[in-house]
Formats: structure tokens, sequence, C-alpha cells
């Protein structure tokens, strides 16, 4: 137990100093002549209703997801929905813990969408895009990661459901409830590293974007 504590403590912390740059509730809850967003690509309105919209018009969810915590704890996440209903959830252990909403513009989801159905995510292959990096690592005489395991790299995870948009009349039903689900541990580090890997570099400006959303002072907290 001597052992467990102090390592739990420490993986919270780091998810906690993640936490910093995303603004606390009172500045989330600014006035809405502040700028739309951090991305000037995204064109997010503020909502005043609380109700959600059902679970089956879900498009996307992604999270940060920080290994080594106790099971229970939950990690950040967001929700976007067809009607570009947008929903935040900060867990109660973080500064801006609870529930915010907003909507994303259509001509704003509609960019973000064909952004995240590009078909080189949509074929995402960890083991075949970790093989091209080894592949480079040799080439360049890099030593062997040492990244595995490291309490301040977190998982990028987004999970979405490519046949729920704009849905066509003849469109298969079975196929709206088949999700994709693309995670990858350390992405900005492999970002930044590998330029040349175009499937890590699509999916890092994707998370930025959500992370641009989470960070909107647009975001209303849900009572």
């Amino acid at each position: 137990m001597k052992k467990i504590l102090p390592y739990f403590t420490f993986r919270l912390v780091c998810l906690l100093l993640w936490s910093l740059s995303i603004p606390s509730p009172t500045v989330l809850a600014a006035d809405q002549a502040a700028p739309a967003s951090n991305d000037a690509r995204l064109e997010i309105w503020p909502v005043n209703e609380a109700n959600e919209p059902d679970e089956s018009t879900l498009l996307l969810r992604y999270e940060h997801a920080l290994s080594g915590l106790q099971e229970g704890i939950t990690n950040p996440s967001l929700a976007i929905y067809q009607d570009g209903y947008i929903r935040v959830f900060y867990p109660s252990y973080m500064k801006q813990g609870g529930i915010y909403a907003a909507r994303l513009s259509p001509v704003s989801l509609e960019n973000l969408w064909q952004e995240l159905t590009d078909p080189r995510l949509l074929q995402f292959d960890p083991q075949k895009i970790r093989s091209e990096i080894s592949l480079l690592k040799r080439s360049r005489n890099e030593r062997p990661s040492l990244r595995q395991g490291k309490s301040d790299e977190v998982t990028a995870v987004v999970e979405f459901y490519p046949d729920r948009w704009q849905v066509h009349p003849v469109s298969v039903l079975g196929k709206l409830d088949e999700k994709k689900t693309i995670s990858w541990y350390g992405l900005r580090t492999d970002a930044m590293r590998y330029t040349g890997v175009a499937e890590i570099q699509l999916l890092y400006e994707i998370c930025e974007q959500f992370d641009s959303i989470m960070r909107s002072n647009q975001l209303r907290k849900i009572p």
C-alpha cells in the first residue's frame, strides 16, 4: 500500500497540471462578446438549454486518458452530436469540474467531420503505423523509446460513428452503430517527432481542434 499511494498521487498530479491550461468555470462563463474559440477554424455558440440530444445522435467522443489512475476515476471528455451540440465533462477533482455545453456551427461541424473522416483516419491501423515509426527510428539510429509508462504522457482516445452524419434514407440501419476507435499514446510527442507520418499528423490536428473546443470561452456550465 505504501508504494501504490505515492504512484497514484503522482499520476493524479500530472493530470491536474494538464488541467491548468483549461480555463476555470468563471472564465468559461465569460461574456458572449468574447472570441468564439481559441481555434479560428471553429465557430462555437453558447447555449442556454441543458437538455442533451439522444445518444443515438452522438457523432463522436474524445478524451485524454492518463494511465495509472484508480478504477472509477474518470477522464476529461468531449462529446459532439449531429445537431452540433457540444458536451464537455471535467471530473470533480479538477478545478473546473462539471459539465459544460455549447453548440458548433453547421459549417464548423461539417469541416471538422470532413477532417475526421479522412480515409487515412477511417483506415487508421496502429500496428502498421508503429511499424512505420520503428523503421524511421532505425533509419535515424534512435535509441529504443523510454516513454512507455511515463506519467507525463496521455493517451488520446477518439471514438466516432462514420455513418451517423447526414444519414441518407436508404442507409443500412445496422451501420449507424458501427464505431471507429482510434487510440494513441503520446500523440503530441510523436506528432512533433515524426512529421512525415501522415496518419499521426492528421490525428494530432483533429485532436488539437477537440482540445480547442474543450477550452472554448463559449462553454456554459450546466447546473
